[in-house]
This record gives structure tokens, sequence and C-alpha cells, in this order.
């Protein structure tokens, strides 16, 4: 199954070169402060997100890239940290204007879902009966949500190897896309059994850093201005080394998944034609 052999080739390669852990817990790092921040004045705390958000628009190509670069070098043998700056400038460009591209997609999508969800509250208070408690227009609201939802997940679901493509194939960005909504349509059972396995893995750990973020409320303030290994710090660093693992693990997971439904089609030219 490819789904398992990409997961036996993405634990071999982490163990070959635990370095990609490391890589991976300096972007969590990054991120780390935007959880503190709940420690912060509400006013402050918005700044602080709002900084990092922007340059997070900047510096997550740049790691993408790297990091993509870097496990491509693993699954083979072995990588070194030189990698993840040598793809980072190489693809940096390609991945900045994929990653805006998406990024304007999903928010004209979410404005455009929002004004029709307005539309549809506005029509429903005009219904008699009242509209909110009738049973038509209700399960009517419920199935146009359940269909935003499936169109926004079935987009992610199509490119989100764009960014293996750009860096493993040397794809432009819009090829990039192209060449995963490509390889997603030709593989879509496998690679419905690797988004399911990589999600539940991904939701656990959002689940974890959710719970782990209440411990760094305005309460714990005070515990994080202390010097020594404090309740509040100790979560701080919890965090991260979780992070670090669980990032580490998912982002070569797709990279060896790319790599195995590109290699199981065998790169025929009906393929290739087919992007």
């Amino acid at each position: 199954m490819v789904v398992l052999a990409a997961l036996r080739s993405a634990l071999a390669g982490l163990a070959r070169n635990p370095v990609l852990f490391a890589v991976a817990g300096v972007m969590a790092l990054f991120q780390l402060p935007q959880l503190a921040a709940q420690a912060l004045e509400p006013l402050l705390a918005s700044a602080l997100s709002l900084v990092f958000s922007l340059a997070s628009i900047v510096v997550v190509p740049f790691f993408q890239a790297g990091f993509i670069g870097m496990a491509d070098e693993a699954i083979d043998g072995h990588t070194r940290a030189g990698r993840f700056l040598a793809a980072g400038r190489e693809h940096f460009v390609s991945m900045l204007i994929a990653y805006v591209l998406l990024f304007a997609v999903l928010f004209v999508f979410w404005i455009v879902a929002l004004v029709g969800g307005f539309v549809f509250f506005a029509f429903a208070l005009g219904v008699d009966g009242p509209g909110l408690s009738n049973p038509a227009v209700v399960a009517t609201g419920v199935l146009l949500a359940a269909a935003v939802a499936l169109v926004y997940l079935g987009t992610l679901f199509f490119v989100q190897f764009y960014g293996q493509a750009i860096v493993i194939d040397g794809r432009s960005p819009v090829d990039g896309f192209r060449r995963s909504v490509g390889l997603v349509r030709r593989n879509v059972v496998s690679t419905l059994g690797y988004s399911v396995l990589a999600g539940l893995l991904g939701a656990t750990f959002g689940g974890a850093v959710a719970v782990a973020s209440l411990f760094l409320s305005p309460r714990q303030a005070e515990v994080l201005a202390l010097p020594a290994l404090s309740p509040g710090a100790a979560v701080a660093v919890g965090v991260v080394v979780v992070s670090a693992l669980v990032s580490g693990f998912l982002l070569t997971f797709s990279v060896a998944f790319y790599r195995a439904i590109v290699a199981n089609e065998g790169e025929s030219g009906a393929a290739q034609a087919a992007d």
C-alpha cells in the first residue's frame, strides 16, 4: 500500500536524520510568541499576533521550501542543515507566490461564504414559521454549510502537494498547483488514506496545544516572568518539543507520500501529459 510504504520511508529518513526535528523545532520557536502573547494585555497581544502573522507570510514559504528539500534528500540517505538553506533560497520566490495565491483564493472563498451566510440568515428571518425554527430552512442551512465545508476541504485536499511539486519537480507556482491536482485526482483513494492519517495526528497535536495554551493565560503571566523553569515555561518547552516532533514527521511524511505516488505512476508519459 502506498501510504504504508511512504510511512516507512518517512520514519526511516527521520531515524537517519534527526536534524529534521531540530529544523522543525526552530519553526516552532518562531510560532511560540503568538501562544505566549495570551499572557499579555489584549491590545499588545493583538499587535504581536499581527506582526508575527505578517512575518509568517515570508518565513513560512522559506521554511516549507527548505524543509521539503531536506526531507527529499533525507529519504534517499542523509541530509544536512545546509540543504535547508539552499532549497529555501532556490525556491523561496516560487513558494511565496504560491502561498500568497492560495491565501488569496481561500480569503475570497471565505468572504463569499460569509456574505452568503448573511444573505441566507436574512432570508431565513423573513420566512414564515418563524424561519429559523422551520425544519426545511434549518435543513437547507445545514446542507449549505456542509457544501461550503466540502468545497473548502476539497480544495485543500487537491492542492496540498503544490510545495512538493515546486521543490522536488522544479515546477512553477501555477504548475505546482496543477501538478498536485493531477496527482491527487489519479490517486484519490491513497491520498484520502494519507490525509486521514495525517489529519488525525495533526488534530491530536492541535488539541494538545489548545489544552496547553490554557496554562499560558493572563493568570499565569507572573509565572512566565520567573527566571526558573516555571509551570508556564515548562508548558512552552513542551509545546515546542511536541511541535518539532509532530510537524517534522508530518512534513517528512508528506514528502515521502508525494514521492511514492509519483513513483507508483512510473512517471509515464500519459501521467505527465495529464498535468
